[in-house]
């Protein structure tokens, strides 16, 4: 139920399992337009965040600094973005991901921060009976990047999916967006809502990887 006083969370996030590997495995969420404050943020990843997976796959796969140091090419991504209240160290809201493909996520993750950003304009501004807020949902995928260690302990893709929702004022009661509700709101800011309405699949692959230094990898393409 949304709470007026902070609508960081129309219903709050709701995790999957952790794997055999300790990592997440899905992720549902109702995010409101509060969910962007400052203050409802989550934490950053470092370097104990699913630390066992972690440093196996950039042992495996790195490029090297102007130093000659390894910098790898995976990284722990959030399930649930810090900046809408994510943790960084828990393994339940973490996989592994190429950082390409972490880059993807974070653009459409990008294009929710700013429809969480119209919606807080809406409620200030417009005399709407309800808040818009946005269903987030991220499922991790059962076949893994590989088949052998490290590769096993990483995903082939992660599914996105998102909805527009809406809070009634009245009654608190969370329904989708519907056409008629979309026709109380300016073409302008249904333009930023709308972009963040997707359903996509980000796959963690071998062109991800293209950097690579190590020379016993299995990532040298053409």
């Amino acid at each position: 139920m949304p709470i007026k006083e902070n609508n960081q969370y129309f219903i709050d996030p709701v995790y999957g399992d952790t794997s055999r590997k300790t990592s997440g495995t899905s992720m549902e969420v109702v995010l409101g337009p509060d969910a962007i404050k400052s203050e409802n943020y989550g934490s950053s990843t470092n370097s104990n965040s699913i630390k066992s997976h972690m440093e196996k796959l950039n042992a495996k796969d790195f490029t090297l600094t102007s130093a000659g140091a390894q910098k790898g090419l995976w990284v722990a991504g959030h399930l649930l973005n810090d900046n809408l209240g994510g943790s960084g160290v828990a393994g339940k809201n973490l996989t592994p991901l190429t950082q390409t493909a972490n880059k993807q996520h974070s653009g459409y993750e990008s294009r929710i921060k700013t429809a969480l950003e119209t919606s807080a304009q809406l409620e200030r501004y417009a005399n709407l009976p309800f808040i818009v807020g946005v269903k987030y949902k991220v499922t991790v995928s059962i076949p893994t990047f590989g088949d052998f260690t490290p590769y096993n302990k990483a995903p082939s893709s992660i599914a996105i999916k998102t909805e527009l929702v809406k809070a009634d004022k009245a009654t608190d009661q969370i329904t989708i967006l519907s056409m008629e509700d979309m026709g109380h709101i300016g073409a302008g800011p249904l333009g930023f809502l709308r972009n963040a309405v997707f359903a996509e699949t980000i796959d963690n692959d071998d062109d991800h990887l293209r950097g690579c230094k190590n020379p016993s990898c299995a990532h040298v393409l053409n």
